[in-house]
């Protein structure tokens, strides 16, 4: 069976593109680094945890540029990982109940 390749509109979607100017990350992630009651409360770790943890692991995470593609950076990665892990680990706990 051959596979038929879709014509795309956009190479990248339009609300893509625009993430930087919209998204959670960077409407949220600043305002919360201001504030470290928020920050803790938020990711369940201080800023300097966070900090150190985005220093070890920032290399592992980082893609090459291209002019092409405005790669996801390291430091978005990892909020977005450890929100996931935290959303697991409760429903984990509310099932485990």
């Amino acid at each position: 069976m051959v596979k038929r390749r879709r014509n795309r509109l956009h190479a990248v979607r339009p609300e893509i593109k625009r993430r930087e100017e919209f998204g959670a990350f960077y409407t949220l992630f600043g305002n919360l680094r201001d504030d470290a009651n928020r920050f803790l409360n938020y990711f369940r770790m201080s800023v300097s945890s966070f900090d150190e943890m985005h220093r070890r692991l920032k290399e592992s995470l980082q893609r090459r540029y291209s002019k092409m593609t405005n790669y996801i950076q390291p430091v978005e990665m990892l909020t977005v990982a450890i929100r996931q892990v935290m959303f697991v680990c409760a429903l984990k706990e509310e099932f485990d109940d």
